[in-house]
């Protein structure tokens, strides 16, 4: 399994450079930011949290780069609670003394707020998009350098033409070769996903 140290090895290699460590990290870290908030396969997930009574606000899920769907369970069944603007939910929410069954959610500043306040513990399961992070160290890995690693490496390749070696023709190459790779990583996820996904560059 390809890690972030084969990776920058691989950019090195391609472009020719030793001597550019820091920019082809630099580069690769900037990459990644750019894609993190892009819909494919590997980063749609789902993942709970349980309230507290008397509690509106929740960080517990600090990856969500977008939401797709908040249900609460009750007696063993899933509901689906609605999605309010931080801005309806401000005129609505006013006092944390209406609570009961959470019906309602609004996501702003990385925080979950539910109306009404919770009166138990409920099971909160929330569908999203997530901000997968770039690997931490060289000797790890995860779907930037696996599933993502063709889109990211050239992705970097030309950031490293276009801002570090000032050569616009091979950044135009490294672009071209992102823009497939990116198609071809969004064809791969739609034939995954009902329904599809929309590839949007």
């Amino acid at each position: 399994m390809a890690d972030l140290a084969t990776l920058k090895s691989t950019i090195e290699r391609q472009i020719h450079r030793s001597d550019l460590t820091t920019d082809i990290a630099s580069a690769i870290s900037s990459a990644i930011k750019h894609y993190q908030s892009k819909r494919f396969t590997f980063n749609q997930t789902r993942a709970t949290f349980s309230t507290v009574a008397g509690t509106e606000f929740y960080t517990d899920l600090t990856d969500i780069a977008e939401i797709d769907a908040v249900t609460v369970t009750v007696n063993g069944r899933k509901v689906t609670l609605n999605e309010w603007g931080y801005g309806e939910m401000e005129v609505v929410s006013t006092t944390t003394n209406t609570q009961g069954q959470p019906w309602a959610y609004s996501w702003y500043a990385e925080q979950i707020r539910l109306y009404p306040v919770p009166d138990a513990v409920y099971t909160i399961t929330v569908s999203y998009l997530q901000k997968i992070a770039e690997p931490s160290t060289d000797g790890t890995s995860n779907e930037w350098t696996t599933e993502a690693e063709e889109l990211i490496r050239h992705a970097a390749k030309k950031r490293l033409y276009r801002d570090v070696t000032l050569e616009p023709q091979m950044a135009m190459v490294a672009e071209q070769a992102e823009i497939e790779a990116y198609r071809r990583l969004m064809q791969e996820s739609q034939k995954l996903t009902t329904g599809g996904l929309r590839a949007n560059f």
